[in-house]
């Protein structure tokens, strides 16, 4: 059973990507701009989504420290 403190939790949980994540992200995102116009741009809607869901169901993604 889940207590009050662990739902609340799990309510503000964010996703968010480290500076060095951040770093690389931008990088590919220019290179697949420049490969195909648009292409970077649907990199960003999937990564995007895959935030969503990690937002939406915490507990089914590992944790990293």
């Amino acid at each position: 059973m889940r207590n009050e403190f662990s739902k609340k939790a799990e309510e503000i949980m964010r996703a968010i990507l480290l500076n060095d994540a951040q770093a690389d992200f931008e990088e590919i995102f220019d290179y697949l701009e420049g490969v195909q116009l648009g292409l970077g741009r649907r990199l960003y809607a999937e990564i995007l989504h895959a935030m969503d869901r990690i937002e939406m169901f915490p507990r089914s993604y590992a944790k990293v420290y």
